[in-house]
């Protein structure tokens, strides 16, 4: 993929706005009315403003796709991986955007998870634009027909046939923009299926179907550009100038309330939207849940296995030699990352969830929906023993934020 965002597929339905915008303008006649004039200039403002911030948006999303690519192709020159390095370069080429990946082994598997979520974050951003431009060709639609009448009732009618003509045109394009619409709220309105994932529709964080808990669980923890659909100004900030901030890694600097309210507020949109049913909820996980989908019910001590230590690189994102806080981390391990890493590099478990030891502490609760229990399975700055074994927990509820503290959310009735 090149940096020049432009060359990015873009379609049908973009090119028929902007074309359909360009012919209106373009129609402009001698016998046009003043005031239809000036409400097409504020039309046209109004759908530059909102292009130009869809572009904007749109080029920091592939930037930072980039920067992922650039971690990942770094990640596999250091394990000698030369497919890897080579299909990351491959992927860096592509002028298209395909919906899945065709390397094979895990260099694939990377790759396309990690394209699949630049293509779902680039989807958000086409519907929130394209829901934009409907609302504002419908208040434009709204003028234009209150116009027309008022030109009809004073008897200006060739005046009132060229607003008529900009009606149809501009209608065109609004219907378009709502068969869309209503096709996306159509595919979202069917809910979760159990034994299926289930994509979040207000933020586009993933669950995975998880039987032995009768709900889905988190694929991942809860990252920095899903948790700012909530809180927009949230930063991860940095810890001795290593980036915690990035869209992909996970949130830090989360409070217990903070993580209790992040939930309620995501059940609340999605049920008012028709999103979600109503008899699901998100919430936080259970202490007795965490250490279920931890041990993958087989009573492993630690969320990779039964020994100790864990195998080079094959268990999480913990503390080792190049986590910048001093002393010694696990004896013999890396992991390739100096602090926190994006999601989908956290390490896999048998039940298909990132991140579950290591990366960030993810909160509990006593009872679903209930109170606070303790901070779960280890992060990056974690290389004790005693605190990377599954049962271990850390009970501080204060208020403070603190650099390795995040969430994890689960989906149940």
């Amino acid at each position: 993929m090149r940096t020049n965002v432009e060359i990015l597929p873009v379609s049908p339905l973009i090119t028929l706005v902007a074309t359909s915008f360009l012919v209106a303008a373009a129609a402009q006649t001698p016998a046009a009315p003043p005031a239809l004039d000036q409400l097409r200039k504020g039309y046209g403002r109004a759908i530059d403003k909102v292009d130009t911030e869809y572009v904007a948006a749109r080029r920091k999303g592939v930037q930072a796709y980039l920067n992922e690519l650039a971690e990942l192709e770094e990640r596999f020159r250091k394990a000698g991986n030369l497919e890897g390095v080579l299909a990351v370069r491959r992927e860096k080429e592509r002028n298209d955007l395909p919906a899945s990946g065709s390397d094979n082994g895990a260099s694939g598997e990377r790759l396309t998870r990690l394209r699949r979520n630049f293509a779902r974050a680039a989807a958000t951003l086409e519907q929130r634009r394209d829901a934009d431009r409907l609302r504002w060709g419908r208040a434009y639609l709204e003028r234009l027909a209150k116009l027309k009448a008022h030109l009809t009732r004073e008897g200006l009618v060739d005046a009132a046939l060229a607003v008529k003509d900009e009606e149809e045109k501009i209608g065109a394009v609004v219907a378009g923009l709502s068969r869309t619409a209503k096709a996306g709220e159509e595919k979202e309105a069917r809910g979760p299926r159990r034994g299926k994932g289930w994509t979040s529709p207000a933020t586009g964080m993933e669950f995975v179907w998880t039987e032995a808990l009768n709900c889905w669980v988190g694929k991942y923890e809860v990252t920095n550009s899903e948790y700012r659909v909530k809180e927009q100004a949230h930063a991860s900030k940095a810890y001795r100038g290593h980036n915690l901030d990035d869209g992909r890694r996970p949130v830090a600097y989360v409070t217990w309330r903070a993580a209790q309210a992040y939930p309620r507020w995501l059940t609340d949109r999605e049920h008012k939207t028709g999103k979600l049913p109503n008899e699901l909820q998100y919430r936080l996980p259970t202490g007795k849940e965490w250490m279920t989908f931890a041990q993958c019910d087989d009573g492993r001590k630690y969320p990779w296995g039964r020994r100790w230590p864990p195998k080079r690189g094959r268990a999480g994102n913990y503390r080792d030699d190049k986590t910048p806080l001093g002393g010694i981390g696990i004896e013999d391990y890396q992991d390739g990352h100096v602090a926190s890493c994006p999601v989908e590099v956290s390490w896999e478990n048998p039940w298909g969830l990132y991140g579950v030891g290591g990366n960030v502490w993810e909160c509990t609760t006593k009872a679903p929906l209930g109170p606070f229990d303790a901070w779960r399975g280890g992060s990056w700055s974690s290389g004790d023993q005693e605190w990377l074994q599954c049962s271990a927990r850390f009970t501080d509820s204060a208020p403070s934020q603190l650099y390795n503290t995040g969430l994890r959310l689960v989906l149940s009735p």
